[in-house]
């Protein structure tokens, strides 16, 4: 119920009243169980699928804030180029393309539904500012982010913590922040086009 093909059926309402008990049921299970845990009054869930916000806020209405981290299509074609073993394989540049514009057709449905819940950061704008990105979001969030920013901005190492899969840094135990490549395989270049045209008319 909160992957990238259950987007629809949260958007059209099509998802079967037993079907959101139970999604209830275990949501309100797992954060309850996380607060007892570690005492935080706001979770951050680092899902990447636009369903899982939609799901969220049917089952906590009005408690739910979705941060929508945008990157330009030529940083993410490079990045979805690499091999990461352990991890999602590689992606072509036409796989990376499809993918690209799906979810961002999917976020962009999400971000019209929940309005003033969702904000927009772009991946180049935490690049070049990260501590000014971050006091951004802490405002939005109405959070003290003031020392994350002074960690960023002295160049500390941040412990990953727990993330389950998909994304490599898991293995890293810490990891510091460094602006990567935003400039596309030469092969990629027609991808771009595509995945920056697509975006522009999604509105994305």
């Amino acid at each position: 119920l909160d992957r990238h093909r259950a987007t629809q059926r949260w958007l059209t309402s099509r998802v079967s009243e037993p079907d959101v008990a139970r999604y209830r049921d275990l949501s309100q299970r797992l954060i309850a169980a996380i607060g007892r845990t570690t005492g935080a009054q706001t979770i951050v869930d680092s899902s990447k699928y636009a369903a899982r916000a939609l799901a969220l806020n049917r089952i906590f209405p009005g408690r739910v804030k979705v941060l929508w981290l945008s990157r330009r299509p030529a940083g993410l074609l490079t990045s979805f180029a690499k091999q990461h073993r352990g991890e999602q394989p590689a992606k072509s540049a036409s796989q990376t393309a499809a993918y690209f514009l799906g979810v961002s057709a999917s976020a962009r449905a999400a971000e019209l539904m929940l309005g003033r819940q969702v904000l927009r950061v772009a991946y180049e704008e935490l690049c070049a500012d990260p501590a000014g990105a971050i006091a951004r979001i802490g405002r939005w969030l109405d959070l003290d982010t003031s020392g994350v920013a002074q960690r960023l901005r002295r160049g500390e190492s941040f412990d990953v913590g727990h993330l389950r899969t998909a994304n490599r840094l898991r293995n890293e135990g810490s990891v510091r922040w460094r602006a990567p490549s935003q400039t596309a395989p030469p092969t990629s270049r027609a991808a771009d086009l595509i995945m920056r045209a697509g975006a522009m008319a999604i509105g994305a």
